[in-house]
């Protein structure tokens, strides 16, 4: 398994200073050592990188793509292999020295290699410069080198170091490249790619079965540790992460505590790694565990003292009582040689060192805080963040009844926070402790009890999290339905209804992703996160950031919704989602065609129990003005005939003729129907207002009565006036619809059925704007402050004054829904998407308009199908803080 972590040239003195852990700040463009090599001229690279980077990864991998690339000769030595060779002979040639491999076996002689390195475009590889022991012995080393250089003009050479090991004994002419410590994105890959490895060779065999099995291997690790901010930040380094994959993988998890992983790293970088390569320091130095003792001592002083660098001379006061009480003669110059080796210290400034992670420092102090039986210097700093993570690595270990203890007594939200942590953390907690702390969670005496637990569990809920390069941290698991539950609680206590769209109408778990939620209530949500966390505030991801593959195993875009800021300052959050993954508030047009096909039938209803509305007489003359040639007859004036003709589409009769008429009517075809001449026209229209009686009309009105009072229940609606306006809306919608529809329909078939032609006219409504629409609460009330300023409609009076009626009852009432003071449902969905589409019929010339209102419908559409169950939103939300 390999991953380029990639080089980057920098200035000697600043890679000497860069921490080996952690975060890695920006050095410049992160390319690979292959870059270095291939350019015209001979090169003298260093390439300097901590302990664990993987430089001699890179050499290896290095001379195995220069063999295949170039054709050339790669030559890779180990210094440390070859010291008492030079030391002996500083004459040796670079050829005898490669000659000399073990594992060439003395087949290839040194004239061949001599030949090789003067005709050139040889690579020569020198891995581990720092491993050289001593500082003259290096110095004498680095001479060698230039020697060989000097001998051997037309080559490509490469040395790496440790940044100690090559600060005092640089090589002349050399440019330094600094190693990157793997990103995000590359230690995903890593750690896929070293399960899949892992897998088939365990194995002994390939496929998909073995693929899957190891990405759900990988998936769980990096769930794990992306879910422990410090951990995460040392799986930067490849050492570090290999070691944490062997554990995960040979003990089925991570251990059980931090604190275990965490001793494990010390010791590889203290002693385990020197040992496995056999190098030791010289005696009567120190052992392995009398370091880790001595570093004990340093960390807790460095706690008590709230800093992370710490000046030489005062490090040399902290450690060299601690050391003359392991080894009898050991100077701390020297000790701190041997730390510094190994990576655990780093000097950050002249004269200035610092452990190389924070996390290291605090687990140590824990340590030593357990080992001398000192939970006092924890119990009196409960309310301090400094200390936070030292006390849980403490308690990890221990007996956390005195700490728990103390922050009871402390009663603040962040000493809280601590307890309940250390219960989940703790090696021993009394039964009455956890109790106690069971008993607070559960019980709100007062107001302010219940806002101070509230605070506790918004602080553990965030107080997990995952870095994002050097700007930003993401909380490492999704924000949850508990987390959510209590927003919603907190929210309907100041009269706001927050409730999400949840299948079923059921809390999930509390641990569970919360999903189903509406735009217009992120902003408040972060509001009172901010009210809960005032020193740390916190906002949605960019799609940037989401776009991060450190985020996927958190929040995965290419599976499911997550909501994102908004493109600008002001805009509205959106749910950022990959092709193919369903928008939470999506409506396909044919989703869109089949509710307006079924609230067809409660509008002409309630068209037709409207019959006395003013505005259809008027639209009723239009639409014969529209069709005539000559002055319509007076009777018509008199005549309300547009709810009859709903009357005769949905109150079946088995009269063959009001069949016919039905038909005749309803083909929008009067043209064909009334002739040309006034004369036969006004025979024509008395001949059809005829088969018309007065009685079937009438029971065609009570019908429509008797069926929105049944099977309409807006009598649920809260108020009078409420059910007035969606009265209202239905029954002036549909004559607005029939009028621009017959207007548009005149020249098809009258034949063809009056359903499907109404169908073929929302379509080529609809065509042109997509397969889907994308309308979520916050932008359906974008859509609707628009519908009260529609653009003019010159020449219209009786259409103008009908859709503006609409208008300015829909958007009254779709605000009582978009508050949640109505219910989304499907009459309160037919009323507002009929009205809507009525206002795009009406304005179908004014492009601008026509897509406001159908985009409107579209968004109550949506919030329908959720009420319904028909769309189950998936969507995430995930807090960044910066």
């Amino acid at each position: 398994v390999y991953v380029d972590v990639g080089v980057a040239p920098r200035p000697l003195h600043d890679a000497v200073r860069e921490p080996y852990l952690g975060t890695m700040a920006a050095v410049g463009e992160r390319v690979g050592l292959r870059k270095f090599l291939e350019v015209p001229e001979p090169v003298r690279l260093a390439v300097v990188a901590g302990p664990g980077a993987g430089k001699s990864t890179l050499l290896r991998r290095t001379a195995l793509d220069w063999q295949r690339r170039r054709g050339g000769l790669p030559v890779l030595l180990i210094l440390r292999d070859h010291v008492a060779a030079i030391l002996d002979d500083p004459s040796l040639t670079l050829a005898a020295a490669v000659a000399s491999l073990r594992w060439l076996h003395g087949d290839v002689p040194a004239a061949w290699f001599e030949r090789r390195l003067e005709r050139g475009r040889c690579l020569v590889l020198l891995d581990g410069l720092d491993e050289v022991a001593g500082e003259d012995h290096r110095r004498a080393i680095v001479d060698w080198v230039s020697a060989q250089i000097i001998r051997y003009p037309r080559n490509d050479f490469v040395i790496t170091s440790r940044p100690y090991g090559y600060e005092t004994a640089p090589l002349t002419g050399a440019t330094v490249l600094q190693v990157w410590r793997f990103s995000p994105e590359q230690a995903t890959r890593f750690v896929h790619g070293w399960y899949l490895a892992m897998e088939r060779r365990s194995r002994n065999a390939d496929g998909p079965d073995v693929a899957e099995h190891a990405r759900e291997a990988a998936d769980d690790l990096l769930v794990r540790v992306r879910a422990q901010p410090a951990l995460f930040d040392l799986a930067a380094n490849p050492l570090l992460l290999t070691m944490i994959c062997n554990v995960h993988r040979y003990r089925g998890a991570l251990p059980g505590s931090r604190a275990e992983l965490y001793g494990e790293m010390c010791e590889v970088l203290l002693y385990r790694r020197q040992e496995a390569k056999r190098l030791t320091d010289p005696p009567p130095g120190p052992t392995g565990a009398q370091k880790k003792l001595v570093l004990r001592e340093l960390a807790l002083y460095m706690m008590r003292h709230k800093v992370r660098d710490l000046p030489t001379r005062d490090l040399y006061k902290v450690i060299t009582p601690a050391l003359a009480r392991v080894v009898r003669r050991a100077g701390a110059a020297e000790f701190l040689s041997m730390v510094e080796r190994s990576g655990l210290l780093v000097q950050r400034e002249a004269g200035s060192y610092a452990f190389a992670h924070l996390t290291l420092q605090e687990y140590l102090a824990a340590e030593e805080i357990k080992e001398k039986n000192r939970p006092d210097i924890l119990i009196e700093t409960v309310d301090d963040p400094w200390w936070r993570e030292t006390a849980l690595l403490w308690a990890a270990g221990s007996d956390a009844g005195p700490l728990v203890e103390a922050c009871l007594r402390s009663g603040s939200a962040r000493a809280l926070a601590l307890a309940f942590d250390c219960q989940d953390d703790a090696l021993e907690l009394a039964p009455g402790l956890r109790d106690r702390l069971d008993d607070l969670l559960s019980s709100s005496v007062d107001d302010e009890r219940r806002a101070l637990m509230v605070q506790v569990r918004v602080t553990r809920a965030l107080r997990r999290t995952i870095t994002l390069g050097n700007t930003a941290e993401a909380c490492a698991t999704p924000v949850s339905a508990g987390l959510y539950r209590l927003f919603v609680e907190d929210s309907a206590w100041r009269g706001e209804s927050r409730r999400p769209d949840l299948p079923g109408d059921a809390w999930p778990e509390d641990d569970d992703p919360i999903s189903g939620l509406w735009d217009v209530d992120l902003e408040p949500f972060l509001t009172w996160i901010g009210e809960h966390q005032r020193d740390q505030p916190y906002r949605l991801p960019t799609v940037a950031e989401l776009n991060d593959p450190v985020m996927h195993p958190v929040a995965d875009i290419r599976k499911r919704p997550v909501w994102a800021r908004g493109d600008a300052t002001g805009h509205r959050p959106k749910p950022a989602t990959a092709a193919g993954v369903p928008h939470p508030f999506g409506i396909s047009v044919p989703t869109l065609q089949r509710r307006l096909q079924a609230d067809r039938v409660p509008a002409a209803m309630f068209a037709m129990a409207s019959k006395n509305t003013p505005f259809v007489p008027e639209l009723a003359r239009a639409l014969f003005r529209q069709f005539s040639v000559g002055p319509t007859p007076g009777w018509i004036e008199a005549y309300d005939w547009l709810p009859v003709r709903v009357a005769l589409d949905y109150c079946p009769d088995p009269r063959p003729h009001l069949a016919d008429a039905r038909l005749t009517l309803f083909t929008g075809a009067l043209p064909d129907f009334l002739p040309a001449s006034a004369a036969a026209r006004d025979a024509g229209l008395r001949r059809f207002v005829g088969l018309l009686d007065a009685d079937f009309v009438q029971s065609g009105e009570r019908f429509a009565m008797d069926h929105s009072r049944e099977r309409w229940r807006l009598d649920l609606l809260p108020s009078p006036a409420l059910r007035s306006r969606a009265y209202e809306i239905l029954s002036l919608s549909y004559p607005v619809v029939l009028f621009r529809w017959l207007q548009a329909d005149r020249p098809l078939d009258h034949r063809r059925d009056a359903e499907v032609r109404l169908n073929a006219y929302w379509a080529r409504h609809l065509r042109g704007m997509g397969p889907t629409f994308y309308a979520s609460p916050g932008r359906a009330a974008g859509m609707a402050e628009r519908a009260l300023v529609p653009p003019a409609m010159p020449g219209d009076e009786p259409m103008r004054m009908l859709t503006a009626v609409i208008a300015d009852n829909l958007v009254h009432l779709l605000d009582k829904v978009l508050t949640r003071a109505v219910p989304v449902t499907a009459e309160i969905a037919t009323c507002l998407r009929f009205g809507a589409m009525a206002l795009a019929a009406a304005y179908a010339d004014h492009e601008d308009a026509r897509v406001v209102f159908i985009n409107l419908a579209c968004g109550v559409t949506a919030l329908e199908e959720r009420a319904r169950g028909e769309i189950v939103p998936d969507d995430m939300v995930v807090l960044i803080r910066n």
